[in-house]
């Protein structure tokens, strides 16, 4: 099976196990094929964008720390699907569960540091622009 029919495969199973499979193997392929990550990010993520926000807990914690690992290996690659991740971290970040709470800040703090001095809450949903402009601030004060 191609490594992207297989990630496509894993990321969509039913078992939450098989699910946190797909989201270690996105991380082994961007670490070790960075450029067929880089060609196929749209629909790659079109994948990985639903384990953000995944029933499991452990799989949306585990997606928000790869994420987080991510951010800095494929840096501007990631332009065309930004906005989308970033929304998909702030949902996280009022989770009751304090491990997907964490990985959500850890993730957030990752693509604040990729966005650098851009404007990171253009396009962005009103929730997505008051989070991120929160913790904007609340960096710049410490």
């Amino acid at each position: 099976m191609k490594p992207l029919q297989k990630l496509y495969h894993l990321l969509e199973a039913k078992e939450f196990q098989i699910r946190m499979e797909g989201v270690a193997l996105l991380l082994e392929l961007c670490k070790t094929r960075p450029q067929l990550i880089s060609t196929n990010i749209t629909q790659i993520f079109d994948y990985f964008d639903l384990r953000l926000c995944d029933t499991h807990k452990r799989v949306k914690e585990k997606a928000l720390d790869v994420l987080a690992e991510i951010i800095g290996l494929l840096e501007d690659a990631l332009s065309p699907v930004i906005i989308r991740l970033v929304e998909g971290i702030t949902k996280n970040l009022n989770s009751k569960d304090p491990g997907v709470r964490a990985a959500a800040v850890r993730a957030l703090e990752g693509s604040i540091a990729h966005l650098g001095e851009a404007d990171p809450w253009h396009g962005l949903s009103s929730t997505a622009s008051l989070s991120l402009r929160r913790k904007r601030t609340l960096s710049a004060l410490t």
